[in-house]
């Protein structure tokens, strides 16, 4: 079991301290609060609508149906109709509530998500060790391919297939589902995704929180967090025998460093009319822009 570290960034300069190798096996996620817990939008809609007592996997059901039936109506574009998860991603792009989770493999694109239409509260940069999650799941499931001998499609092929036999189960008992979390990509990307270096977590038991789920995958018995300074982290980061160890490190961004860090991140040629396709980004840059010429 491995560690599950909190940290506050005391300034923006400190984060290229980090040393980019211990970042590697990690994918990022920006959240513009940082009390807010990892959820999916799913979960998230059916926390909403707690009246609702049928479950996620009701309604991740049903919707699949639903989306799969008009879909030809809206889009030229085939679908095989047994690849669930490019349903899915396809339903996450267009703003339907799904199980998957949004990472990125660029800790600068999660900040940047993280900050964008936040100034008020500390947000926050949750980073999953992803490479971790995979050689678990191996071993869970033990999946047919073998520990760094294998490209990273060959094991996104894997991973799909598996997390294809964990949507749609309504009748399964809740005890009955194995509680993991599967990084996966989808099979052909948008534009989006590929802008903004994009991937998903899986969480396979759609009866619980994606946190349960995650906590499971790394066999982590306990919620809490080990609080740990930032100077401390950079330290550790250049002790690669230690990245093995982490499974979690959430590092969160006072409010008052938000400005700084966009007029950084626009530098860096990351802002939203990068990372988003078409007018919907130049449409979402155009304030920053102006204000940074004011």
């Amino acid at each position: 079991m491995g560690k599950l570290l909190r940290t506050a960034l005391v300034d923006w300069e400190s984060i290229f301290k980090l040393n980019k190798y211990f970042l590697s096996p990690f994918i990022f996620r920006g959240q513009s609060n940082s009390d807010w817990s990892l959820a999916t939008s799913l979960e998230r809609s059916m926390t909403k609508y707690d009246s609702l007592q049928l479950g996620q996997n009701y309604f991740e059901k049903w919707m699949l149906h639903e989306f799969k039936k008009k879909y030809q109506l809206y889009s030229q574009h085939a679908i095989d109709e047994n690849q669930e998860i490019e349903w899915l991603s396809v339903m996450q792009h267009y703003g339907a509530p799904t199980r998957l989770l949004d990472f990125s493999f660029s800790m600068y694109v999660a900040t940047y998500f993280a900050l964008e239409f936040n100034h008020n509260t500390s947000s926050s940069i949750w980073a999953v060790n992803w490479q971790k999650l995979r050689d678990n799941l191996k071993e869970t499931y033990a999946l047919p391919y073998s520990k760094g001998k294998v490209l990273k499609d060959e094991v996104n092929q894997v991973h799909r297939a598996l997390a294809n036999t964990h949507i749609g189960k309504t009748q399964l008992a809740k005890d009955s589902i194995q509680s993991s979390v599967i990084p996966i990509e989808p099979k052909l990307f948008n534009e989006r995704i590929a802008r903004q270096q994009g991937t998903f977590l899986f969480p396979t038991n759609g009866n619980e929180t994606f946190e349960f789920n995650l906590r499971t995958a790394f066999n982590a018995q306990e919620e809490g967090y080990e609080n740990i300074r930032f100077e401390d982290l950079v330290s550790m980061s250049h002790k690669l025998t230690h990245t093995a160890n982490i499974d979690v490190i959430v590092i969160d961004i006072p409010s008052e460093l938000t400005e700084h860090i966009l007029e950084s991140l626009y530098t860096m040629n990351i802002n939203a009319e990068i990372l988003f396709p078409g007018l919907d980004g130049l449409a979402r840059s155009l304030l920053h822009t102006q204000i940074r010429v004011c």
